[in-house]
């Protein structure tokens, strides 16, 4: 960003420990210390370091249930819920040279929530004979997938339910695939970015592919040039 010519090291180790709290639910607290050191090169003869604690705890679970399609199939429905919280605290970091996303160490009070809805379809290939049934390969597809994503941001004062990010795939075929995802934006009240695919493939000798970008605007870096 900024011109400048040294080198850098960066470390993040983190501890975590994942905890049965019940059937089906996870609970794992995390804690990690980043610590990145510099040498600064032209501009000064010292290196300079700068180091930062953060947090985080999920709380996860996934439930599903079967249902019987025709004879030879079956229907699994997922649901995965979690909460996510992400904690790091604002520190200065005077003098400290920016080469990139890395070096810009925000302050983050975020909590995330997210709801994972999968449909898995198991179904057998048919087969003639007496020992068919037990011979038939199983054949599965994940058919369905709608994910769902919230961001509320805890540092600000107000709108603090800052995004909604929403993610379908629908794949019901060997032979098309359709893929959506869109963000929607509380605090500008708008619809940040809307995104949809369609896919067609015979195995690999033919592939189509069709889509639809659409961004309503791209967050400018005071670091970078125009």
């Amino acid at each position: 960003y900024q011109g400048i010519k040294g080198s850098r090291f960066h470390l993040d180790p983190s501890l975590s420990l994942p905890l049965d709290l019940a059937p089906n639910v996870v609970f794992t607290p995390t804690v990690g210390y980043q610590e990145t050191f510099y040498d600064r090169g032209a501009l000064e003869k010292k290196s300079v370091e700068q180091g930062i604690l953060h947090a985080g705890l999920d709380l996860d679970s996934r439930f599903y249930r079967d249902f019987s399609v025709g004879r030879t199939g079956t229907l699994r429905h997922i649901v995965e819920p979690k909460i996510s919280y992400l904690y790091r605290p604002d520190k200065k970091a005077a003098g400290i040279p920016v080469y990139d996303e890395l070096d810009r160490v925000d302050p983050v009070d975020e909590i995330h929530f997210s709801l994972f809805n999968r449909l898995l379809m198991t179904r057998k290939a048919a087969r003639k004979g007496e020992d068919a049934e037990a011979t038939m390969p199983l054949r599965r597809r994940e058919i369905l997938t709608v994910k769902l994503d919230a961001l509320y941001d805890r540092r600000r004062k107000e709108d603090r339910l800052h995004t909604l990010t929403g993610e379908f795939d629908l794949n019901l075929s060997d032979y098309y695939y359709l893929e959506a995802n869109s963000a929607y934006d509380f605090h500008e009240d708008e619809m940040s970015s809307l995104n949809v695919d369609f896919k067609f493939h015979i195995e690999d000798v033919f592939s189509f592919q069709v889509g639809r970008r659409f961004t309503q605007r791209i967050p400018v870096d005071t670091n970078r040039p125009t």
